[in-house]
């Protein structure tokens, strides 16, 4: 990917965003670790990172990330994010609660 860091947040956020399971993993390497700290789920790879996601989109069908701010210095970058959605189906530990 050919993004400075500040494109690719943007970017991670919109497709998150728009549900996009087939982009969303072009954001990451096969060998990836997606760790979810809430859930307390790590995803290995591209098809659980996948899985994933889709299994959040179905429970959450208007989910949306707002990112709020970034911070970028080199090759480092950190972003402060806001999830929003209605909570229509269970997720792993957590009933739905709408």
């Amino acid at each position: 990917m050919s993004q400075n860091a500040e494109e690719t947040l943007k970017h991670w956020a919109g497709l998150w965003s728009s549900h996009n399971t087939d982009a969303l993993p072009s954001l990451f390497t096969e060998d990836c670790v997606y760790e979810d700290v809430t859930f307390g789920l790590v995803n290995h790879g591209k098809d659980e990172l996948r899985a994933f996601a889709d299994g959040f989109f179905a429970a959450i069908h208007d989910f949306r990330v707002e990112l709020r701010s970034q911070f970028v210095s080199g090759v480092w970058a950190a972003m402060e994010w806001v999830m929003s959605g209605t909570h229509e189906g269970d997720l792993p530990g957590m009933p739905a609660t709408h």
